[in-house]
């Protein structure tokens, strides 16, 4: 240790024997080989005297003098680093249990500021890889929840956006070796340590483009408590690791309640994205059958074309107006405007995943209500697909323009 930073309190880790913390009159200091050498672990606690230190499960709490407690989240990685982890080409370091938090809170002008809610996974590279890295959350069964990789470049480098930069921000902040900020997004993979936190969260609903949302969220369910594993990709090299899902200790609810929570909320959001697609179909449809009032204009049949691809754009037109709000844009519409199937979908999304409760019955009502009134609007569309635009396509190709492609559907109930 440097001089003057004299010792105040020495303590050893409850879990790996001969790793000890130090507070001295200067910051932090761990030693991994029982106090024969010490380096620094001040990361961002300023230059102070530490009067005590403290493990608290798998938090350090440092006690200094004049700038409060302060606690470096989960030490775990300290009690698995050694020179057989470090002398490897890569390194998946085993997660700690992830608490689902009930409650996430904000920043705080006179509290510290928490962890990010949900799994920190970390691992180690010899050096930087030349290849894409890529980490897979998985549950149970081995079906993969979300995958994320360290290339997210776009494809069409011409076409950048926001999103795009921050991306590139992120990724040249990974570079320097003094950020630990952890990612939720992207994966960093840099030579050294590094941090990936998944916020436990599974994929949304598919979000509609140039409407409001209105009280709710698309955001997907909480993985429920549970066994998962993380499997972390670099080259041919695949490394795997399984960690637990727990419930916040202060919440009553049981395992099955919440189970019941994940499951209304996994139809909800899936029904949301049935909405989607079907609008985002119906629109397809329509702009087609724009196209082929345009081509046949001026040509013997226009009349013909016009007529029959208008009466099947206006009935498409009832559909999609049931599904959600096409004359809602802006603020405060809604205000002025009925809402639709879609924004009533969200609220009840919002309101299912509102705390760690099983869903009521009533919400349970609302959506078998509003999944039978999609579903009928979806029936509607497959028999106009069915019925009107086959008898269209026929006309089309009567007179050689190009039929309407109808794409390939995902399977969805209707």
């Amino acid at each position: 240790m440097p001089a003057g930073a004299y010792t105040r309190s020495i303590r050893e880790d409850p879990v790996r024997l001969g790793l000890l913390y130090a507070g001295t009159e200067t910051g932090v200091f761990v030693s991994f080989d029982d106090g024969t050498r010490w380096e620094p672990l001040q990361l961002n606690l300023p230059r102070t005297s530490v009067r005590d230190v403290h493990v608290h499960g798998n938090d350090l709490i440092a006690a200094t003098h004049g700038r409060s407690f302060w606690v470096i989240d989960d030490v775990s990685l300290l009690r698995q680093l050694s020179d057989s982890v470090t002398n490897r080409a890569a390194y998946l370091f085993q997660p700690s249990p992830a608490i689902r938090w009930a409650s996430g809170g904000g920043r705080s002008l006179t509290a510290g500021q928490n962890p990010r809610g949900g799994v920190a996974i970390d691992y180690f590279f010899k050096t930087a890889p030349t290849s894409t890295v890529k980490l897979e959350l998985r549950d149970a069964r081995g079906t993969v929840i979300r995958a994320y990789t360290s290339d997210s470049t776009p494809a069409d480098t011409t076409k950048k956006t926001a999103v795009d930069s921050i991306a590139a921000r992120a990724r040249d902040a990974m570079k320097d070796s003094l950020v630990y900020e952890p990612a939720d997004s992207i994966v960093p993979a840099r030579a050294g340590t590094n941090r990936f936190v998944w916020n436990l969260r599974y994929p949304g609903a598919k979000k509609l483009k140039n409407t409001l949302l209105d009280e709710g969220t698309l955001d997907g369910p909480v993985a429920p408590p549970g066994t998962y594993a993380v499997r972390l990709i670099v080259g041919r090299d695949t490394l795997a690791r399984q960690f637990t899902v727990v419930a916040d200790p202060r919440v009553t609810t049981t395992a099955a309640e919440l189970a019941k929570q994940f499951e209304l909320t996994t139809k909800v959001r899936d029904r949301i994205t049935d909405v989607s697609d079907a609008v985002g179909r119906i629109e397809d449809l329509q702009a087609q059958l724009d196209q082929r009032v345009t081509q046949a204009k001026e040509q013997p049949y226009a009349k013909r074309v016009s007529e029959a691809s208008k009466a099947l754009r206006a009935k498409l037109e009832v559909a999609r107006a049931e599904l959600y709000e096409v004359g809602c844009h802006v603020d405060q519409c809604s205000l002025d405007q009925p809402m639709k199937l879609y924004n009533m979908l969200i609220t009840v999304n919002g309101q299912v995943q509102t705390g760690d409760y099983p869903p009521t019955k009533q919400h349970e009502e609302m959506f078998a209500d509003f999944s039978a009134r999609i579903g009928e609007q979806l029936r509607k569309l497959q028999q106009l697909e069915d019925d009107d635009l086959v008898t269209l396509n026929r006309l089309l190709a009567e007179v050689q323009l190009p039929v309407v492609f109808v794409p390939p559907k995902r399977a969805t109930t209707m």
